[in-house]
């Protein structure tokens, strides 16, 4: 699903946890605001998120770790805080971890 680059708004909609085929989600430069919904867990085949630029916040979901297939993760340039879950370091297939441009805070989990 690509939809970067729009003028979407509001939060997430936990809904999104029923995508469970979804591989590919970019949401990069919206005005997306609020946390990731938990329900991002049940997205076992996403390999590629994107969501730069996009206002969320609050802390990255532990749930994140059960994207067992994700490779690239791309989530900088908003106002993500907190800590990074212990559980990324679950994700064997990541190869591309960008979280720059974020409030966090703490170790990085390997």
């Amino acid at each position: 699903m690509q939809l970067s680059s729009n003028q979407l708004n509001g939060p997430i909609p936990t809904q999104i946890g029923l995508m469970e085929k979804l591989f590919l989600l970019q949401l990069s430069s919206n005005q997306l605001r609020g946390t990731i919904p938990t329900q991002i867990g049940f997205l076992k085949q996403l390999s590629f998120w994107q969501q730069e630029f996009s206002h969320i916040s609050g802390t990255l979901p532990t749930q994140v770790g059960l994207l067992a297939g994700l490779k690239n993760l791309q989530l900088n340039d908003n106002e993500l805080s907190g800590t990074i879950p212990t559980q990324i370091g679950l994700l064997t297939n990541l190869n591309y971890l960008y979280l720059f441009n974020n409030p966090l805070s703490g170790t990085v989990p390997i």
